[in-house]
């Protein structure tokens, strides 16, 4: 077997591995679904909100209709509407969703204030290479 048919079949295997989700994890998927605030599409996002991991989001993502009929007839789950909501439940939401863009912001000013301290060392290094080339035009290359 050559290294392109095992890696063939290892792709085979890996989508063929059936991915758990229970009725806690539905519950789960959809508090975070129903606050429509966050891009249900981010599944590193919504894994990190409901704490499902990424498989599972992408399982109940794929198969959303099938595990909705499946949990349907079992008391307790909620598929939950706004309203069904706590007003406390969705400002925890607020909360996690808050911090995660003051992060992002944090983030944001340190890579801006990275790349000035880059474009004033680039500038520097300019800078002194230039007053090189000129002090070796005039023969003075030794001074340094």
């Amino acid at each position: 077997m050559t290294n392109k048919q095992k890696t063939v079949q290892a792709v085979i295997k890996k989508s063929q591995e059936v991915i758990r989700v229970t009725q806690a994890d539905l519950d789960a998927y959809e508090r975070i679904r129903v606050l429509g605030q966050v891009n249900m599409f981010d599944v590193v996002q919504v894994s990190r909100l409901s704490g499902l991991t990424k498989n599972q989001c992408i399982q109940i993502m794929k198969n959303y209709e099938t595990f909705k009929e499946r949990f349907a007839a079992v008391p307790g789950l909620k598929i939950y509407r706004n309203a069904d909501l706590t007003l406390a439940e969705l400002k925890d939401q607020q909360i996690k969703l808050e911090v995660d863009i003051d992060l992002t912001k944090a983030k944001i000013v340190h890579h801006v204030a990275a790349w000035k301290d880059l474009a004033e060392q680039q500038a520097f290094l300019e800078d002194e290479l230039k007053k090189i080339n000129s002090q070796i035009r005039k023969g003075s290359g030794n001074d340094f």
